[in-house]
C-alpha cells in the first residue's frame, strides 16, 4: 500500500483537483467528516479516493463516489495484467485526471513505469490530438466517443505506433467503431463507471456482447445488471452524507442500465432501467428500443453521425420522443420520418438539429445529456 500512497500524494483521502464551470464547490466533500463515516472492509485500510460521478444523466459532481485508494489501483493493476500492458510506454491523457478514466489511466502508466503526456488541457481538437499521438509515441489513450467520432469523421488514421485505445463512458455507435476500425485504430470498447473503478468489462473486433473481467461477477434478474466484486466503491457523498453501497443478501450491487445475456461472463446493454420506459399518447415505448432500432437503420444506410435519443415531457400526450442530430445530416429528416412512423405506431417525437460544435458536453467530452434535455425539452 505503501506505493500506491505515492501515487495519491500521500493523502488519505485524496480529492483531485477539479476546476469546472459547471461544478457548485458547495458540494465538495469535509474530508475530516468523511473519514469519520466511511467504515472499514475486509482486506481494506483506511485511504480513500473521492470522485465526482461521471453520470452524464446527472448534474456535474453533485454525487461523488467514496473508494478505497488500494482497490482502485488494485483494479488499475488487473486491467495491466488483463490486457499485457507493456512497461516503458508513453501514455495520452485526454480526458481530466478528476474524471475516472483519466486518472485510471494515470494510475496504469504510474503502475507500469510509463509516462503521461497529458493533453487534457488543450481545447479538444482532433487533428492536433493524432499529431500529438505522433510526437511523442504515444502507445496507450483512452478516448469518450465523441472523441473518436471526431476522428473518423476527419477520416485520420492510427499511427504506426499506437497500441491499445480504451473508448468508454458513452454509447459507441457500431458505424464508427467500423469505421475507426478500418482507419487502424486498435479499439478496446469498455463499460464501466465510477462505482466499478472505471471499467469492468469489454468488447473488441465488432463484438456486440462485453466480456467480464475475471476481478467481477455478475447476475442479470429481468434485464437488470447486477455486480459483485471486491473492487466495488465504498458508497456516495452527497448533500453532506455518506451513503453506503446498497447490495442485495448476496453481495451483488445494482447497476444502471438495462442488458441481456448470459449470467457470469457476457452481456449487452440494451438502455438505462431509469429512464428505459415512457407512455406517449396513452402507448407503452421503450427508449432504448426505439434508441436500438434507430442505431441499426443508421448503420445500414452507412451514416456516420452524432445523435442522441431523449424522452421530453408534453402536456398533452405525457411523453415525446426527441431525436437530437447533427444539423449537416438535415436532409435525411423525411426518410427518417418514414421509419420511425413505420417501426413504432402510435410514436410521437420531433427531431432536432444541432450545428457541429454546439453541442454540450462535460469536462470529460462527453455529450453532457442533463443540459441537452433541458435544452430540448423547454423547446417542447
Amino acid at each position: 500500500m505503501k506505493k500506491f500512497f505515492e501515487f495519491f500524494q500521500r493523502k488519505k483521502i485524496f480529492v483531485p483537483p477539479i476546476s469546472s464551470v459547471n461544478l457548485d464547490h458547495k458540494m465538495l466533500p469535509d474530508v475530516n467528516e468523511l473519514g469519520r463515516l466511511v467504515p472499514l472492509e475486509d482486506g481494506d485500510d483506511d485511504a480513500l479516493l473521492v470522485l465526482p460521478s461521471s453520470g452524464t444523466s446527472r448534474q456535474f459532481a453533485h454525487r461523488w463516489v467514496v473508494q478505497s485508494q488500494k482497490k482502485f489501483m488494485n483494479q488499475a493493476q488487473a486491467v495491466v495484467d488483463h490486457f499485457s500492458i507493456e512497461g516503458g510506454c508513453r501514455w495520452g491523457l485526454f480526458i481530466p485526471a478528476f474524471h475516472v478514466g483519466g486518472l485510471a489511466l494515470k494510475a496504469r502508466a504510474w503502475l507500469t513505469q510509463g509516462e503521461v503526456i497529458d493533453c487534457s488541457q488543450n481545447k479538444w481538437d482532433p487533428i492536433k490530438a493524432v499529431e500529438l499521438i505522433k510526437e511523442y509515441d504515444i502507445a496507450y489513450i483512452s478516448w469518450v466517443p465523441t472523441q473518436l467520432f471526431d476522428v473518423v469523421q476527419k477520416g485520420l488514421e492510427a499511427p504506426s505506433r499506437i497500441k491499445r485505445v480504451f473508448i468508454g463512458g458513452a454509447r459507441l455507435e457500431a458505424s464508427i467503431e467500423k469505421r475507426a476500425e478500418e482507419l487502424g485504430w486498435p479499439l478496446i470498447v469498455t463499460y464501466g463507471m465510477t462505482e466499478t473503478n472505471a471499467f469492468f468489462a469489454y468488447r473488441r473486433g465488432g463484438v456486440s456482447s462485453y466480456q467480464v473481467l475475471p476481478q467481477y461477477e455478475i447476475k442479470i434478474e429481468g434485464n437488470h445488471l447486477w455486480i459483485r466484486s471486491p473492487l466495488l466503491f465504498k458508497g456516495y457523498w452527497e448533500q453532506g452524507c455518506f451513503l453506503g453501497k446498497q447490495v442485495d443478501d448476496e453481495g451483488f450491487w445494482l447497476a444502471p442500465d438495462l442488458v441481456d445475456g448470459n449470467n457470469g461472463h457476457f452481456f449487452r446493454v440494451i438502455g438505462r432501467s431509469q429512464e428505459d420506459y415512457f407512455k406517449c399518447g396513452g402507448r407503452g415505448f421503450s427508449a432504448s428500443l426505439v434508441c436500438l432500432r434507430l442505431a441499426e437503420w443508421f448503420q445500414k444506410n452507412h451514416l456516420l453521425l452524432r445523435w442522441e435519443g431523449l424522452v421530453c415531457e408534453d402536456q398533452r400526450l405525457g411523453n415525446l420522443f426527441c431525436l437530437v442530430l447533427d444539423k449537416s445530416f438535415a436532409h435525411y429528416e423525411i426518410p427518417l420520418v418514414s421509419f420511425l412512423k413505420e417501426a413504432f405506431p402510435g410514436l410521437k417525437f420531433r427531431l432536432h438539429f444541432i450545428e457541429e460544435g454546439q453541442w454540450p458536453t462535460t469536462p470529460s467530452g462527453k455529450v453532457h445529456l442533463a443540459q441537452l434535455k433541458q435544452s430540448i425539452c423547454q423547446q417542447v
